[in-house]
C-alpha cells in the first residue's frame, strides 16, 4: 500500500501544543494531517470555552468588588474571594475534558489544578493592557485552564486565561486575549 503524502507548510497544521511548529515544508500522511487538524480544532473549541469561563470570572468578580465596595485588598480578601470564583475553573476547564488534551496537561503540568489567581499591580492602566496584549509577561503562565484576575486597587482589572500551553489565550490575530473592566469610576 501507497501512503498518501501531502507537501504543506508546516505552519498551515499546527501541533497540539502551540508554537511548536517550525516553518518551512514537511511531508506528512493524510491521516496525519487529519490527524493534526482535528487536534487543532479540539484545541480551538477549548480555548473558546476558556473565553466564556474567563467572561463569567469577570462579571463574577466585578459582582463581589460591587458588592465589597471595593477590590480585594491584602492576601486574606483575594484568598477568599478567590476560592469563591473557584468552582469556574473547576467546572470548565476544558483541558481536562478531551482525552488528548487531558493527556498533554497531564504530562506538562502533572499533580497541577487550575486556579483562580487574583493579583494587584497599582500600575495597571488602559495603555498598558494595550501593550499587554502585544506583549506580555514573560511570568505570565500557569496551569491550563487558570484564570487571572489583575487589578490596579481603584478603578481597573483585567481577566487573562491560560491555554494549553500555559501561557496567556491568544485571538486569531495572535494578541493576548484580555478582558478589562472599569469599576468604582467618579
Amino acid at each position: 500500500m501507497i501512503a498518501t503524502l501531502l507537501a504543506v507548510p508546516s505552519t498551515f497544521i499546527p501541533s497540539l501544543a502551540k508554537g511548536t511548529g517550525t516553518t518551512g515544508t514537511k511531508c506528512i500522511s493524510w491521516e496525519s494531517a487529519q490527524q493534526q487538524l482535528a487536534a487543532r480544532a479540539t484545541c480551538d473549541l477549548a480555548d473558546l470555552t476558556l473565553s466564556n469561563a474567563m467572561e463569567k470570572a469577570r462579571d463574577e468578580f466585578a459582582k463581589l468588588c460591587l458588592k465589597q465596595g471595593h477590590f480585594p485588598n491584602g492576601k486574606r480578601d483575594c484568598e477568599q474571594i478567590a476560592n469563591n470564583l473557584q468552582n469556574i475553573v473547576e467546572k470548565s476547564n476544558p483541558y481536562k475534558k478531551d482525552t488528548i488534551l487531558k493527556q498533554q496537561v497531564d504530562t506538562e503540568f502533572p499533580d497541577r489544578s487550575p486556579l483562580i489567581l487574583i493579583v494587584d499591580d497599582p500600575t495597571l492602566s488602559e495603555n498598558k493592557v494595550r501593550f499587554y496584549s502585544q506583549q506580555p509577561p514573560t511570568d505570565w503562565h500557569a496551569t491550563p485552564g487558570s484564570i487571572a484576575i489583575i487589578h490596579n486597587e481603584y478603578d481597573l482589572f483585567i481577566v487573562i486565561g491560560m491555554d494549553i500551553d500555559g501561557k496567556p489565550i491568544r485571538d486569531a490575530k495572535g494578541h493576548v486575549r484580555i478582558l478589562s473592566r472599569l469599576l468604582f469610576q467618579n
